[in-house]
């Protein structure tokens, strides 16, 4: 009875293990990452100008899978939110470049956003390859963020699962 006990318990336990992953920790904030599209841009090797921005696109890591939009002014207002915020320790970004060449990717650090309209202005540090000067349609994504409170329900956004 004891080895018939045993056995059970190994072939439970990778199992237990396995469900227990995909449990939401109550401790845990998610972690979201920004995705902004936009009509065209320009870059100059320290600034990077997102011209034609409607919105900014927003989902979690699992197992929460929240995902939403927010306006631009959101944007702004959690770039400075709370003790860790980009401000303070300013995010990486990939910007991906669609041409009729394809795609380009850049990689850098963004600082000081500013808004104005339907543009976003950054600071920024390449970390790999060079924006060019102008570039048509392309979409910057942006760096994990913390801060549950703040997409949903706190400062506004729709804050709906499958929202798009």
């Amino acid at each position: 009875m004891r080895m018939i006990l045993t056995i059970c318990i190994m072939l439970t336990a990778p199992t237990t293990s396995v469900l227990a992953d995909n449990v939401i920790d109550e401790g845990e904030s998610p972690q979201f990452l920004f995705v902004i599209s936009a009509v065209s841009g320009s870059c100059d090797g320290e600034t990077l100008t997102l011209t034609g921005v409607p919105s900014v696109v927003y989902f979690s890591n699992r197992p929460y899978r929240i995902a939403g939009h927010i306006n631009l002014e959101e944007f702004e207002e959690i770039w400075i939110e709370g003790v860790d915020n980009f401000m303070v320790d300013p995010p990486n970004a990939t910007l991906s470049i669609f041409d009729s060449n394809g795609n380009e990717n850049v990689v850098v650090e963004l600082s000081d956003l500013h808004g104005e309209g339907s543009t976003l202005t950054f600071t920024v540090r390449a970390l790999t390859g060079d924006a060019p000067a102008s570039f048509g349609t392309a979409s910057l994504f942006v760096d994990i963020y913390q801060s549950y409170q703040s997409l949903q329900g706190g400062q506004g956004g729709d804050g709906a699962a499958g929202a798009f």
